[in-house]
């Protein structure tokens, strides 16, 4: 998490030099720790390195995404305008659907997805993205919601 952090930092400090955009997003996998006390820990971390290889074909070079707890990832994507981040969301709900935990039983994730304003600190683009997260959980799970704007 810490590692991520930083490195977003920096990005966010190169995205500002180079007048680009920036996104971030939250997600993480729904019911996962119904997961873990079904099925056990091991099928628990199956599910997450499966996650993790279904999403390297639609992971850019530039981008970066990140396990920065439990079920939790996040990652950032330079020169990345909403509508392709919408594409992405769309990309990691896809990609978390096909992950088979057992017969039957699939994944799914939730999703906050936060373009970054003009002047706008990392810590205020990740606190939206983790608002927009929580209101995909609450509003049933299984899809994602964009922030509003600060």
């Amino acid at each position: 998490r810490r590692f991520f952090i930083e490195q977003a930092e920096k990005e966010l400090n190169r995205t500002r030099r180079h007048n680009n955009s920036l996104s971030l997003i939250s997600f993480d996998i729904d019911h996962f720790k119904n997961i873990n006390d079904q099925f056990g820990h091991p099928a628990g971390d199956q599910v997450l390195i499966k996650l993790a290889k279904a999403l390297q074909p639609v992971i850019r070079n530039e981008d970066t995404l990140a396990r920065i707890g439990g079920e939790e990832f996040a990652g950032y994507l330079p020169n990345c305008t909403l509508e392709k981040m919408q594409a992405f969301a769309e990309s990691v709900l896809a990609s978390a659907r096909t992950i088979e935990v057992t017969d039957e039983l699939y994944t799914s994730a939730s999703i906050g997805v936060a373009k970054r304003f003009k002047n706008e600190s990392f810590d205020s683009v990740m606190k939206r993205a983790d608002q927009a997260l929580y209101k995909a959980k609450n509003s049933g799970r299984n899809r994602f919601v964009i922030a509003t704007k600060p």
